[in-house]
């Protein structure tokens, strides 16, 4: 009997091993899922690979430029004539900025420009003035500090 309960402890010493290295087995199995699962670690261990697969995708993602082509004036007319079609000139179109009107446009954005800056520091310094004239001061704090342990 003393050799069967021996046999059978060392059964349960060898099943207890077994569950600890199981233990570690199932949690570094974890582990390594979560890392290979993140796109983080693909990223770090494959810098060109991942480059080269976001250039595919943006790539393939972009539609094509579209081509215009405009036709002849003898062309236009022949589809005019064949189909009935009216051609109008169009008088929406801008004409041609001159080198004053960009320089004037231009300046006309650095004046905007600086009044837009000029406001937004005022207000902040309204807004910290105001902030400021809320909160009291360090010795006001600690003056207000020293009378009430003075009262309790």
């Amino acid at each position: 009997m003393p050799q069967r309960n021996g046999h059978a402890d060392a059964i349960r010493r060898q099943m207890a091993r077994i569950r600890d290295a199981l233990d570690g087995d199932v949690e570094g199995v974890a582990r390594e899922a979560r890392t290979l699962s993140s796109w983080h670690y693909y990223l770090r261990r494959y810098p060109l690979l991942s480059m080269a697969a976001a250039f595919a995708v943006g790539y393939l993602i972009v539609p094509a430029r579209v081509e215009i082509r405009a036709p002849d004036e003898k062309t236009l007319t022949k589809l005019a004539r064949k189909r009935k079609l009216v051609i109008q000139p169009r008088s929406d179109q801008e004409p041609p900025r001159g080198l004053l009107s960009g320089a004037f446009n231009f300046l006309f954005g650095l004046a905007v420009n600086g009044v837009l800056t000029w406001a937004g520091q005022y207000l902040a310094g309204l807004l910290d003035r105001e902030h400021a004239g809320s909160q009291p001061s360090a010795g006001e704090a600690g003056a207000r500090a020293g009378s009430a342990g003075r009262s309790a």
